[in-house]
């Protein structure tokens, strides 16, 4: 699962980060079987839904760009931004699908609490690598891709991640005080957390 991650975090090409991607899933889906065959298959769907969003993002980037390549993606878009003026709509579409994708990789609101659920059934040691390991190749990835990708259209990006880091900082700490149990505060701190990273 560590090489995974590293795989994903050095991606510069979206087949090569859905190929880590799966072979993390796998490694990670084996690894909480172990604790619990519920969990597992829990988080299996989560995981599931979640790709298939960003599949769905990514095949509407292709079909304007033409390319699976960050670098590339970026020069056909400006091409394309000079010939035919702004993508409109099917660009918008394909960010929120894979905004929403990354977002609950990286556990932001409000698409937290799948996550959250599943790891709150997880012991300590392994809910901490999700939160530090896997969160942080997923940051680093979206940040490489968006940047390399999309820095023409920057504004149209960095408002959907404002709102859902505003919103992670603020729900995360505004339940930190209302929760008395140490699991759920670990919970909602991991949230808050997850809002700072990305900050």
């Amino acid at each position: 699962s560590t090489l995974g991650s590293m795989l994903i975090a050095s991606s510069g090409e979206i087949l090569t980060f859905l190929a880590a991607w799966l072979f993390l899933l796998a490694s990670l889906y084996f690894l909480i079987y172990q604790h619990s065959p519920e969990t597992a298959r829990s988080f299996l769907i989560l995981q599931a839904v979640s790709i298939l969003l960003f599949i769905l993002g990514v095949s509407l980037i292709y079909g304007i760009s033409g390319s699976t390549v960050f670098s590339e993606i970026k020069t056909n878009l400006v091409l394309s931004f000079f010939r035919v003026g702004p993508p409109g709509l099917v660009f918008s579409l394909a960010m929120v699908l894979i905004i929403t994708s990354l977002a609950i990789q990286l556990e932001l609101f409000p698409f937290h609490i799948g996550m959250l659920g599943l790891q709150s059934k997880l012991p300590t040691p392994l809910v901490a690598y999700f939160s530090i390991s896997i969160k942080l190749s997923f940051l680093v990835f979206f940040l490489r891709f968006f940047i390399r990708a999309f820095a023409i259209y920057q504004p149209e990006w960095v408002n959907i991640l404002a709102f859902l880091v505003g919103g992670s900082l603020l729900y995360g700490s505004l339940m930190l005080f209302k929760k008395n149990k140490l699991e759920k505060l670990l919970s909602y701190f991991i949230l808050f957390q997850s809002g700072l990273l990305v900050l």
